[in-house]
């Protein structure tokens, strides 16, 4: 049945609607506009051609329960406790605008999700094809090589997991990731991949062999590397976690559509579970066994008053726009387009060791994140509705956003019509990686792009072109 996760998502939003008019009483009229943020999500998502974007698109089924979490439950939440300053930033005389803001952003991206689904239409097809069936993708194999020689040689690698890792080196505010040598840049990138690279040949060579069923014994190689393409993660560990793990179900259940359900089963317990360790690592700041104590800390973060803290640092919610609001304020003579570049490449690798050790950019003071650091207590990701707000201006201040919107869709397109299995994993992850965009910066963004999909994207073209020669 067709909008099911919509039908969900409005009795829901409707009944937290009806909580908050509850309480109307109790919200101060300087920010009683907070009240039209759920109502705005409720009519937008039943709008008829966002009804119809949500049924077509995977991404935006994952963007828009995200939405609810932010737009809905969080806006609750801070109503409920009267909590509207939740990080700390002393920032509420900025609330009343971050509120506008963001309601101005939410329109924009009904508008532009409206305009998106009227254009030329799209064929939604997910047939698989076997072409290159007989290719021996050499390019793949050689890359593994390269890869695994890279973990030999380059310690580097297994101490940026944060399975091997020690809690102090995990809270080290590193700007950008150490890279000793030019030769090691290239090497990382090779690394990264190995296990997925492993995963998607054997699960390719499988496919060639079983092109309908298979019997489930032959699968458990190719899901153990699948399983190690998840876990072994670099630089950042949850997101990565989650995006990893939900194109590699899609990806295995396109190919063997008989294990959905045992599939989708066992991944998702290994995600919520992989989440939940690294959290602990990171959050609790402790290695330590999950105990009693660590299970009530975890409780209190996700499900009780904190969890507004929580949602509104992941979800750059109303205390996070407004300390970037204020922050943009107080060094609005130290933000330039410099601040933006910066931005962008900081998280960047190559880029920025070409402007860290080349230029002097002051590639690690001048950028947002700091500016709204130096406001709200512990490192914060700058919303999108902020950066479009300082350099491209009020009126299009959720140009950003809308951006974002627009690859990740763009980016799941791609994944549709490709045919080749290591060039459609490429365009779904980094389709599925943006459709967290709620959450993260222009910087991240760029940065999942760069470092995340386009060197496997580039090894997995040029390799479809061996395997067509």
């Amino acid at each position: 049945m067709k909008n099911k996760l919509i039908n969900l998502l409005s009795v829901l939003s409707f009944s937290f609607v009806v909580l908050m008019l509850s309480e109307l009483n109790s919200i101060p009229n300087a920010f009683i506009i907070i009240i039209f943020l759920p109502i705005i999500y409720l009519l937008l998502i039943n709008i008829k051609p966002i009804k119809q974007m949500i049924d077509r698109y995977l991404t935006l089924k994952i963007f828009i329960v995200l939405a609810f979490l932010k737009y809905v439950v969080l806006i609750y939440l801070m109503v409920h406790y009267k909590s509207y300053d939740s990080l700390g930033g002393n920032s509420t005389n900025y609330l009343f605008e971050a509120l506008f803001f963001m309601i101005y952003e939410l329109i924009a991206i009904g508008l532009f999700l409206i305009f998106f689904n009227n254009r030329k239409k799209f064929n939604f097809n997910t047939t698989i094809s076997l072409q290159d069936k007989n290719s021996k993708n050499l390019l793949i194999k050689l890359s593994v090589i390269i890869g695994l020689f890279g973990f030999i040689f380059y310690d580097e690698f297994l101490s940026s997991v944060i399975w091997f890792s020690d809690s102090s080196s995990l809270l080290e505010n590193q700007n950008y990731i150490k890279i000793e040598g030019w030769f090691m840049g290239l090497i990382f990138y090779f690394s990264k991949f190995v296990p997925t690279l492993i995963f998607l040949l054997l699960l390719a060579n499988l496919k060639q062999k079983y092109p309908n069923k298979i019997q489930f014994k032959f699968l458990i190689p190719t899901l153990f590397f699948s399983v190690i393409s998840i876990l072994l993660v670099f630089t950042e560990n949850r997101g990565i976690i989650v995006s990893t793990g939900i194109t590699t179900i899609i990806i295995i259940h396109l190919y063997y559509p008989q294990f959905k359900k045992r599939l989708t089963l066992g991944f998702m317990s290994i995600i919520l579970i992989s989440v939940t360790v690294s959290t602990v690592f990171r959050m609790l700041n402790t290695t330590l066994i999950i105990e009693e104590d660590t299970a009530d800390n975890l409780y209190d973060l996700f499900l009780e008053e904190a969890t507004i803290i929580t949602l509104d640092a992941y979800l750059s919610g109303p205390s996070n726009v407004s300390a970037a609001l204020k922050s943009s304020t107080e060094f609005k003579d130290k933000i330039s387009y410099v601040t933006l570049i910066n931005d962008i490449i900081i998280n960047t690798n190559i880029l920025n060791q070409i402007s860290y050790r080349l230029f002097d950019t002051n590639l690690i003071n001048d950028r947002s994140s700091v500016y709204l650091s130096n406001i709200v207590n512990g490192g914060r990701i700058p919303p999108l509705i902020y950066s479009g707000y300082v350099f491209v201006g009020i009126f299009f201040a959720p140009f950003f956003s809308v951006l974002a919107i627009y690859f990740m869709l763009i980016f799941e397109r791609n994944y549709i019509i490709s045919k080749n299995i290591f060039i459609r994993y490429a365009w779904l992850y980094i389709a599925v990686r943006f459709s967290f965009s709620l959450g993260l910066s222009i910087s991240v963004l760029y940065a999942l792009f760069v470092t995340y999909f386009l060197p496997f994207w580039l090894i997995s073209k040029v390799n479809q072109k061996f395997n067509i020669k």
